[in-house]
């Protein structure tokens, strides 16, 4: 992505399970509530989303663009 992600912004995601190297389920889209501060020391930034069945940290992979 071009531009940093920050809290408020609208993404559509889909998950990624790690032990198949593959994405599932269908495209999904939330709200960023918050950024995991821990992560600006390692080269993986988490991201909590609130959707429509609750709330979910992802990776910045998983998060395909920004509506």
């Amino acid at each position: 992505m071009a531009k940093q992600l920050k809290v408020g912004d609208i993404v559509v995601f889909r998950y990624y399970n790690n032990p198949e190297g593959k994405f599932y389920g269908g495209y999904k889209t939330g709200t960023i509530v918050e950024i995991d501060e821990t992560a600006k020391y390692s080269n993986i930034k988490k991201f909590k989303v609130e959707h429509k069945y609750g709330s979910t940290w992802l990776r910045e992979k998983e998060i395909k663009n920004r509506t």
